[in-house]
């Protein structure tokens, strides 16, 4: 899939654990992978790119980009060190608009400028749960835009599973796996 989608129950550690295992089996495909993730700010690109290409180091990351996360942050360092080992190009989209429909508009928005940019690119999305399910959200909004190439992964649990299946207007336009 061009396009794929692992939701971010962020209170839930063992989530990070399947990102962390999605990205080391997507890094082995030859076609060039980045990581969209929504707990960083894109004003930390640069830093973020820097880190990826080996310039800096972790401990050198900003005190904000913690500060701004609502969670323990030690995780998402883990995630960010894996893309670095693996090679995976890691592109900051949390917009902090706001509502989050305007936020999903603004991702799938720098999505798809990013993938004009970069049309061989597979893209991995991480972020919450509520931003991938229902009408008007990232995956909807990239179909829109004739992207319809994606693959989806709830990784939440079972009752908010079956509560976006049912906001789902047409779910067997998705993969739910």
């Amino acid at each position: 899939a061009k396009f794929s989608f692992i939701s971010d129950f962020h209170l839930t550690p063992g989530s990070k654990g399947v990102l962390l295992n999605f990205m080391d089996q997507l890094s082995r495909k030859a076609t060039p992978l980045t990581l969209v993730i929504e707990f960083i700010n894109p004003k930390y690109q640069n830093w973020i790119n820097d880190y990826i290409s080996g310039k800096s180091n972790i401990s050198s990351m900003p005190e904000e980009i913690k500060e701004d996360w609502d969670a323990d942050f030690n995780p998402y360092k883990l995630i960010l060190k894996n893309a670095k080992e693996q090679g995976i190009r890691v592109l900051a989209l949390d917009t902090r608009q706001p509502s989050q429909r305007a936020r999903d508009k603004a991702v799938a928005a720098e999505m798809i400028h990013d993938v004009e940019k970069n049309p061989n690119m597979r893209y991995l999305s991480f972020a919450g749960d509520f931003h991938f399910y229902g009408q008007g959200h990232i995956p909807d909004l990239l179909k829109e835009a004739g992207y319809n190439s994606q693959a989806i992964l709830l990784n939440m649990p079972p009752y908010h599973y079956f509560r976006a299946l049912r906001q789902n207007t047409n779910a067997r336009q998705h993969k739910y796996y």
